[in-house]
């Protein structure tokens, strides 16, 4: 992708994630490689502005509407540019793949799951959803998202269950024979240990 194009849809989405951030503050020019692509050169950015937000937003940033918008937005920059046709073509379908991410982290996001975790399982579902639809593609990552939700509420009320358990287990520790009235004869102890447990249990 032509390296002025990916500086403005960069700098577009910074500012949409970062909107108190003054863009001046990352050398653009200097940071973004035209030999990498848009993907490549997000992440690197990500990775070194680690300070900042990259990914993800609120849900409402990603409807099919905002998509158009982004789209013309690369459309007018690329004109500007001399960008041609079919480059621009293959730069918005580039962008559209991106914006299955920024879904896909944004639904996590704001139920306090980190989408990085399940990226492997994001990149599956998005592999097998090539040659669909961009609307159909967008349900089956939403749809793999809420599986996710779905799989931490279960998990965790059993997880918390059995640590309450094991917060409230009482330790089999007997009473000591001189807090006995007398000493069991030795042959008794096993007997008497058996029995101040389970007496302990009732």
């Amino acid at each position: 992708m032509n390296k002025n194009l990916q500086i403005a849809i960069l700098k577009r989405i910074f500012k949409r994630l970062n909107p108190n951030v003054d863009e001046s503050e990352i050398d653009w020019e200097a940071e973004v490689d035209e030999t990498l692509s848009f993907d490549e050169n997000r992440r690197a950015l990500s990775r070194k502005y680690s300070q900042f937000k990259w990914y993800g937003g609120e849900e409402e940033h990603f409807t099919p509407e905002v998509l158009e918008e982004e789209k013309e937005y690369i459309r007018r920059q690329a004109e500007e540019y001399g960008i041609i046709n079919e480059e621009i073509e293959k730069v918005i379908k580039e962008r559209e793949n991106e914006f299955l991410w920024d879904k896909f982290c944004a639904v996590l996001e704001v139920n306090g799951i980190n989408p990085n975790e399940y990226e492997s399982r994001f990149k599956e579902e998005f592999n097998n959803t090539i040659g669909l639809p961009f609307e159909d593609r967008q349900m089956v990552i939403i749809g793999l998202a809420k599986d996710i939700i779905k799989e931490k509420v279960e998990v965790k009320p059993k997880v918390m269950i059995q640590k309450e358990i094991q917060k409230t287990k009482k330790p089999e520790v007997g009473i000591p024979y001189e807090m006995f009235p007398f000493e069991p004869p030795s042959e008794y102890k096993d007997f008497y240990d058996k029995w101040m447990k389970n007496f302990r249990s009732i």
